[in-house]
């Protein structure tokens, strides 16, 4: 089991953060399956988060949080806190990914569930075409499609005194739930929020030296 955490209080650190999604997310297309749509989080408060290997299958199953992690698959769960003044970071996000690319021509679109218990697919369309929506009022973090964590740390090197830039990336992650915290050391308001990650991470990997 593996533990990180970083936090601008405790130890001063500057992460700055992107979400990235594929691109075959909007497009549709195969062939935009490796690449990715940025989106500039800006400077985390904090991080943290520990990889696991779980020994027994876990599962939750309702609407919306469906999970199904097998016995000895790694996972990943952790919270980050995003620095926020005036607004909701993540709803704001979520806005702004739903505007989609191109001029908003590709955007993630999502199908229009049905809550009644009683209803059965004889009772749907017999080509199984749902009805789909773009609305971000209409959906929660939970409900967005895995993507990748990147974060971005400037440190000096202890012994030269080097400035150095790493990368490291958490893949394959799924915001479990979001909320509010006031921070103590202004008067800022912190969105702040859970995550899972099936994809693993990489290590700190030096992007840039000097």
């Amino acid at each position: 089991m593996a533990k990180e955490f970083y936090s601008t209080t405790l130890n001063g650190v500057e992460l700055k953060c992107k979400f990235a999604f594929p691109k075959i997310y909007f497009t549709k297309n195969p062939e935009d399956r490796d690449l990715k749509i940025y989106y500039d989080i800006g400077f985390l408060a904090e991080i943290g988060w520990q990889e696991s290997n779980s020994a027994t299958p876990q599962f939750s199953l309702n609407m919306i949080n469906a999970k199904d992690i097998t016995a000895g698959m790694s996972i990943i769960e952790g919270e980050i806190a995003f620095k926020t003044f005036h607004h909701d970071s993540l709803a704001l996000l979520k806005k702004e990914i739903m505007k989609g690319i191109n001029g908003g021509a590709d955007k993630i679109t999502f199908p229009i569930i049905e809550d009644n218990p009683f209803l059965t697919l004889e009772d749907a369309d017999a080509s199984l075409v749902f009805e789909t929506h773009e609305d971000p009022e209409r959906i929660n973090w939970s409900q967005i499609p895995l993507f990748d964590i990147i974060l971005t740390s400037q440190a000096s090197n202890g012994t030269n005194n080097q400035k150095e830039i790493r990368i490291k990336t958490i893949k394959g992650v799924k915001i479990n739930s979001t909320g509010f915290a006031e921070s103590i050391e202004s008067l800022e308001l912190n969105t702040f929020s859970s995550f899972i990650a099936i994809g693993g991470q990489t290590d700190w990997e030096v992007a840039f030296s000097e």
